[in-house]
């Protein structure tokens, strides 16, 4: 299966913004080595991800790359609405397991109090695990972002949303030379 990410990577050292070679070099130098996913590419399935979704274009068309944003003072309000994208479809995704969950009819207080390891169900642990890790901010196939360059915003999108928005009293949430990132969208295989 393959999922969309947007990563958060350090291209400091990319002189050519077009240059692709360097952005992959760059988003894989932060990607943790015992990753869930088997492969990935930039761009990959959602190439066109930033400039088209559903055949509406809803990205302005003057980005220098289409499958990556530099947190650049003409960029920042793009960035901002992709990070309001993301934090859109983590919480749809939570919704989603929380839906499945419910439709599994199981009553959770018997099932959790109940270790005698047998499973009726395969679901149920799965979508538990799966609403677990997204609330505590496990990088996986349903997280949608991961932030390379600061373990402490992981899956985050938040943090460097409210950071962009106001840096002055969001210090805390975000540090750094902001123009030295770029937003990458990645092409995930698991």
């Amino acid at each position: 299966m393959h999922t969309l990410q947007i990563v958060l990577v350090d291209t400091s050292e990319v002189e050519d913004e077009k240059d692709m070679q360097a952005i992959v070099k760059a988003t894989n130098w932060g990607l943790p080595e015992d990753s869930w996913s088997d492969w990935w590419e930039v761009g990959g399935r959602w190439q066109d991800y930033l400039t088209e979704t559903v055949g509406k274009k809803i990205w302005p068309n003057q980005l220098e790359n289409p499958v990556a944003i530099k947190l650049k003072e003409e960029n920042l309000d793009v960035a901002k609405e992709l990070l309001k994208e993301v934090i859109k479809l983590q919480a749809e995704t939570v919704i989603e397991l929380v839906d499945d969950l419910k439709k599994t009819n199981v009553d959770l207080n018997k099932y959790l109090l109940e270790f005698d390891n047998s499973i009726d169900n395969w679901q149920i642990p799965y979508l538990i695990k799966s609403i677990l890790n997204m609330k505590e901010g496990t990088w996986n196939y349903n997280s949608r972002y991961f932030d390379s360059t600061q373990w402490s915003s992981g899956t985050n999108p938040k943090a460097l949303l409210d950071y962009l928005e106001d840096p002055e009293n969001n210090k805390d949430l975000w540090c750094g030379e902001i123009n030295k990132y770029s937003l990458v969208v990645v092409d995930f295989h698991f």
